[in-house]
């Protein structure tokens, strides 16, 4: 694609505790595609590298844009404040649960490998279960869960397996107990 012209762009952030402003360049271009002529634009604030750099990298934005569209039910599209430490948090949060979630999905995988995270949410995880502190250990018991026998082999000896890999099975954010899950 050949860009063909651009305009300048002033921007600035407006959140609080983030001193952030830049000149953007708008650029539109022409590409030839199977005999049909479109034209694209660009915001980006990189006017160093060619047309061809910043196509080429904008092309590649795309798994991005899909990830926000799929986490869109984790509020990746909302911030609570306009606070920077608030918003940091927030974003820092989710990105875990996301990660927790492509983590399980890609654990179960089968049919369940190629599913957006809000139906593995869904499907697996939206199921009640009796949580109990006992000493330093935290007890989940599922109680007829739907997907048992994917789950049982997943969780069952999992503080073990954790310690034969050399990772402390204990969760900080608990008090440091460990996790126990059980099915019924």
């Amino acid at each position: 694609m050949k860009i063909s012209s651009y305009t300048e762009v002033r921007a600035t952030t407006g959140i609080r505790n983030l001193s952030f402003s830049s000149t953007a360049a708008m650029r539109a271009g022409w590409r030839h595609r199977k005999s049909l002529e479109e034209a694209k634009g660009y915001l980006t604030n990189d006017t160093a590298s060619t047309e061809e750099t910043i196509i080429e990298e904008y092309d590649h934005r795309w798994r991005i844009e899909c990830l926000f569209k799929e986490l869109e039910f984790l509020g990746f599209h909302k911030l609570p404040s306009t606070e920077l430490n608030q918003a940091t948090m927030s974003l820092g949060t989710k990105l875990v649960a996301c990660n927790i979630l492509s983590s399980f999905r890609r654990d179960i995988g089968g049919e369940f490998s190629s599913r957006e995270l809000k139906g593995i949410l869904k499907e697996f995880l939206r199921e009640q279960a009796f949580v109990k502190a006992e000493g330093r250990t935290v007890h989940v018991t599922f109680y007829g869960h739907r997907h048992e026998d994917i789950l049982r082999p997943l969780f069952s000896g999992l503080n073990e397996r954790l310690a034969e890999k050399g990772i402390d099975e204990r969760v900080p954010w608990l008090g440091y107990r460990k996790l126990e899950f059980h099915f019924n």
